[in-house]
């Protein structure tokens, strides 16, 4: 039925006319029949379903004639140029032209008719918009000659964008609230500030030409791009909140040699060390499902990852960022390795960087000064490397607002053998790909424009100083609670598939028998341990939001008389007597199996030439687990997945 042609009706101010094509086409092509038909020189015109023009049928390439429900014979109707445009009365005209603001602009930050009037900013961006921004300095007794209720040109407060202070203390990028102030600082106080992302798509709603690839003008042409060095940041510092974060990642890495990668969660707070800075806090690393090597990483979807996000978001995180590897061991007994990424080889491959870029997209910031509701983005990057000294390091990145705007709209691409390198795509019939050039320095000292083909990734990176605090802050109390212990250690990491690295109910039980009783609100404060309670199928805290929400309100306001509460719950002292009968019975033999509640892949033993025949006994069948309903290989007196003993 949809390969068959229709003759629709076309009713205009001309006249009416007849146009034939497949029901399978899309109203795009039927614009441009409708088009060819009348000989209109331009696409200035609108169809509609009904004779009241209130039922549009809009032009695209991703809806067919059948979806909107044409029919052969159906009758449409056209409208030219100012038709289409909504009309105002002459009386509601001139009230508009008369009306007159009611604040002046001069004591706020107006918005103009394209920036959303609704915008939700970041609880950090909010305070300090609160804030002066002033640089407060001190009298210099041996230049200033007033006294101490006054000022001069030596101690008057500076400017948070003051261009002599950021060189002279080294800071490398203004922030991004002090770049916003600096856009409000003049006459106008911003009034006409908008800020706009980078868009390299061509419009597809140009009345002088058919749609791209068909035609194509000046005027719905992307411009080429020129990158230049960004002069702010959206995150001048990140903080690790103890050392115990980054050592419990590193642990797969120093089991296996493999590499690993983790989102980061924690939270935003202002740093005083630069104007108006913003510092990311990294609380906790959460690892998704991925298959790595010595050199390579692959991820893999996470269908849990919108319950970790809704664990983090309960306990005050969110994702801010992501961390990864690349660590080689040089000498094993100094306990050195390698130094592979430095100014002479590369700081982020373009892989890396474009993969950054993607994230940073996937987390916009919100900005009440941006046309679309959002620029740029918080989201960070942080890799593992070795330095210089052959030490392990840590540093910090993001992609510029520019790299951004290339990898969304698909511009770029890693080399294959240059990691330093990205490629701008050429344009193609199928997508139009605008010229990103590039300045740099001849050897004469020249400054000369090139084309990205090829395209240092260093034009899109900003590097951010990444360190740990003196005194160690622990979000997560179990980190400072074991740091304290000498028996006790970490409960494990998700999606590890190494030996004492696997998460189920034998690990759960060995991890809480270490900590008494007035222990446990702290026990439990671990982002990995409430994953897994959330994500576990053998436990009963499903759905989170409504079993687990009244121990992840109280683990994140710190009440420890809730959390004692809650664990004399009805649910809890489920888990409490599977652990009792769990100690009451011989340790079961350790699982080789995912380290999730989830149905692990069959698997096939080797038979001993004393085992018994299949089928020649009842001892020799496969046994259902009573409490997860696992269907269990008969050589096991436990079962593998929830860990509890079979049952006679």
């Amino acid at each position: 039925m949809s390969g068959q042609s229709i003759i629709l009706r076309v009713q205009s101010a001309d006249g009416t006319k007849r146009v034939e094509l497949p029901l399978s086409d899309t109203t795009r092509g039927l614009y441009e029949k409708i088009h060819e038909e009348f000989g209109l020189e331009t696409f200035d015109f609108r169809l509609y379903i009904d004779r009241a023009k209130t039922k549009e049928l809009v032009s695209t390439s991703k809806k067919s004639l059948a979806s909107f429900g044409l029919r052969h014979g159906d009758m449409l109707f056209m409208a030219y140029g100012d038709l289409v445009r909504p009309s105002v009365s002459a009386d509601k005209s001139a009230e508009n032209d008369l009306k007159t603001p009611e604040t002046s602009s001069a004591s706020t930050v107006a918005t103009t008719d394209h920036v959303p009037a609704a915008v939700v900013e970041d609880d950090v961006d909010l305070e300090l918009a609160k804030r002066d921004g002033k640089i407060k300095r001190q009298r210099d007794p041996s230049h200033c000659r007033h006294n101490v209720n006054s000022q001069c040109v030596h101690c008057f407060s500076l400017d948070p964008w003051d261009e002599g202070y950021i060189k002279e203390n080294g800071i490398k990028h203004m922030s991004f609230n002090a770049y916003l102030r600096k856009l409000q600082s003049g006459i106008d106080k911003g009034k006409f500030v908008v800020l706009e992302n980078l868009d390299c798509s061509v419009k597809s709603d140009c009345p002088h030409h058919p749609p791209w690839p068909k035609g194509l003008c000046s005027k719905c042409t992307p411009p080429a791009v020129t990158l230049t060095r960004q002069k702010y940041r959206h995150i001048d510092h990140i903080m690790f909140e103890n050392q115990y974060i980054v050592d419990r990642f590193l642990n797969y890495w120093r089991t296996t040699g493999n590499q690993r990668f983790g989102f980061l969660y924690g939270y935003y707070e202002p740093h005083d060390t630069v104007p108006l800075g913003i510092r990311a806090v990294v609380a906790a690393i959460y690892e998704p499902p991925q298959d790595s090597t010595k050199r390579e990483l692959n991820f893999h979807p996470d269908p849990v990852l919108p319950t970790v996000d809704f664990v983090a978001d309960s306990l005050g995180l969110r994702r801010i960022g992501w961390i990864f590897t690349d660590l080689m061991t040089e000498n094993l007994q100094m306990g050195t390795v390698q130094n592979l990424r430095n100014l002479q080889t590369h700081l982020l491959s373009a892989g890396e960087a474009i993969t950054a870029a993607h994230f940073q997209n996937m987390h916009p910031n919100p900005c009440k000064f941006a046309r679309e509701g959002f620029f740029g983005s918080k989201f960070v990057t942080v890799c593992v490397s070795g330095n210089d000294e052959h030490q392990i390091h840590l540093d910090g990145y993001q992609i510029s607002d520019q790299g951004m705007g290339l990898v969304k709209h698909e511009c770029i691409v890693p080399t294959k053998d240059v990691p330093q390198l990205a490629y701008v795509l050429k344009s193609t019939s199928e997508k139009y790909v605008p010229d990103v050039f590039y300045r740099m320095k001849d050897k004469y000292g020249n400054h000369i424009t090139r084309i990205g083909r090829p395209l240092p990734i260093e034009y899109l990176l900003l590097d951010i100083p990444t360190t740990t605090p003196l005194e160690p802050k622990f979000t997560m109390a179990a980190a400072r609670l074991i740091s304290s212990s000498e028996s006790a250690s970490f409960f494990p990491v998700e999606n590890r598939l190494v030996d004492q690295h696997l998460q189920d109910l034998s690990a759960l039980g060995q991890y809480l028998r270490k900590f008494k009783p007035g222990e446990m609100a702290d026990a439990l404060s671990d982002l990995h341990l409430l994953v897994f309670l959330a994500t576990c199928d053998t436990l009963p805290f499903s759905p989170p939001d409504l079993k687990l929400a009244g121990l992840l309100s109280a683990l994140r306001s710190r009440n420890t008389e809730a959390v004692n509460a809650w664990l004399s719950g009805d649910d809890w002292q489920t888990v409490d007597q599977v652990m009792l009968a769990m100690d009451s019975d011989p340790p079961a033999p350790p699982p080789s199996r995912v380290p999730r509640s989830r149905t692990p892949p069959p698997r096939v033993l080797p038979m001993a030439a004393s085992d018994p025949e299949p089928g020649s006994s009842s001892e020799a069948q496969p046994w259902t687990c009573s409490h997860c309903t696992y269907l269990n290989i008969p050589l096991l007196e436990s079962c593998e997945v929830c860990g509890l003993p079979r049952e006679p």
